[in-house]
């Protein structure tokens, strides 16, 4: 089973504490403040449910990597706060190599039909307690839990 590497440091970046080589990704977690839901999306490898993430390329910063992700992986346009929220660490199944993933948050403004991965897989709008429960990251259910207690999201505001 592909355990994390690191425990989430919400606010700080994950260290790395085991494998090579690591890969810098970033991850948007897509939200509708409204309706206080976020968007989970399969993994076409293993289905499993989490945010969109990927590679930071080269010119990136994480938060232009997050958007990019974000648009190709679901159609979502949006806007990534600057600041990272967070960072998660995980081990692919059947490699030695480690990612650390640095997370934004994503204010939708728009989701589009026709997008790159379009049809490679499922998504769907969660509430925040059935997203900490469906994703498979320890280090991303963290900081979704984080985040749904937030000021942000709190029911009363």
């Amino acid at each position: 089973m592909d355990e994390p590497t690191v425990k989430l440091q919400t606010g700080a970046p994950a260290l790395k504490q085991t494998a090579q080589p690591l890969f810098e990704q970033a991850g948007a977690i897509c939200y509708r403040r409204i309706s206080r839901e976020v968007l989970l999306i399969t993994s076409r490898r293993s289905g499993r449910w989490g945010i969109p993430k990927g590679n930071v390329e080269a010119g990136e910063t994480s938060a232009q990597a997050a958007e990019r992700e974000a648009f190709e992986e679901a159609g979502i346009r949006g806007t990534c706060a600057p600041e990272i929220l967070g960072a998660f660490a995980y081990r692919k199944e059947g490699t030695n190599a480690s990612y650390r993933v640095s997370v934004h948050l994503l204010d939708v403004r728009l989701a589009v039909t026709e997008f790159p991965e379009k049809g490679q897989r499922i998504m769907r709008w969660v509430p925040f307690p059935e997203a900490i429960e469906a994703v498979h990251q320890p280090g991303l259910r963290m900081l979704l839990g984080v985040l749904g207690k937030s000021s942000l999201f709190a029911e009363n505001s």
